[in-house]
């Protein structure tokens, strides 16, 4: 759906200007604000004391928020039509899921499973990209960006039956790369507004933790956004 609704904007959009293309018009910098929805998967196993082999139970988190941001980038005109840009973006996320553990072999929950659960928080991002556009008119660019993106996560286990029960957080840095396509429409001279979707590959992390007898975690995070935003240009 997602997919489907950028395409139509971009449809919509590029018809209505039939203004000739003008790569240069685009040439300086520019700082932004983001509104953005964020969705994880966050794939975790579980490993025995040793840390060594799989006892059998996993997790799957799919966190998902709201979240704001700033972004500021250069854009440099190549040819008429063709635009190449780096951006740097910070934001902050509201992201948040919860799941109870499962047999991996069943798919069944533990029981009770409300003395097993797990939260994945995204909380915050920072990110570095790359972007190459196409201008369709003067006013209107599809670009594609790509770069590198580092992303806060806070995962909770809440362990509700060992000796050590209770809630046991677990803090850290994920990064990987990302990559998406968007759309920006030059609503002035100095104004435009932006539409993106994102994909993200963070990696594994591993933690130990207290909770079911001195179990680790493995968890695999993949991340979609989509943004709309705005630009000041100088």
């Amino acid at each position: 759906m997602k997919r489907l609704a950028l395409a139509s904007a971009i449809a919509v959009i590029a018809a209505s200007s039939n203004i000739a293309a003008h790569a240069g018009d685009w040439d300086g910098s520019y700082v932004g604000l983001d509104l953005s929805h964020l969705r994880g998967q966050d794939k975790g196993t579980e490993y025995d004391a040793t840390g060594t082999t799989p006892n059998g139970w996993g997790q799957y988190p799919r966190p998902r928020g709201t979240g704001i941001g700033v972004r500021g980038g250069h854009d440099w005109p190549i040819g008429e039509q063709l635009v190449f840009g780096i951006e740097g973006a910070y934001a902050h996320h509201g992201a948040r899921g919860s799941a109870f553990q499962y047999v991996l072999s069943t798919g069944g929950d533990c029981a009770p499973a409300t003395d097993c659960s797990f939260t994945t928080e995204l909380r915050r991002s920072l990110s570095l990209r790359t972007r190459v556009g196409y201008l369709t008119s003067s006013r209107f660019m599809v670009f594609a960006t790509a770069g590198l993106t580092r992303v806060n996560v806070r995962r909770t286990v809440h362990d509700g039956w060992s000796a050590l029960a209770g809630d046991h957080p677990n803090e850290h840095a994920q990064q990987g790369l990302e990559w998406g396509l968007g759309v920006e429409y030059r609503l002035s001279q100095r104004f435009s507004s932006t539409l993106t979707y994102r994909v993200a590959h963070l990696g594994k992390h591993r933690f130990a933790t207290p909770a079911f007898d001195g179990a680790s975690e493995l968890f695999k995070l993949r991340t979609t956004e989509l943004a709309l935003g705005l630009n000041y240009r100088f």
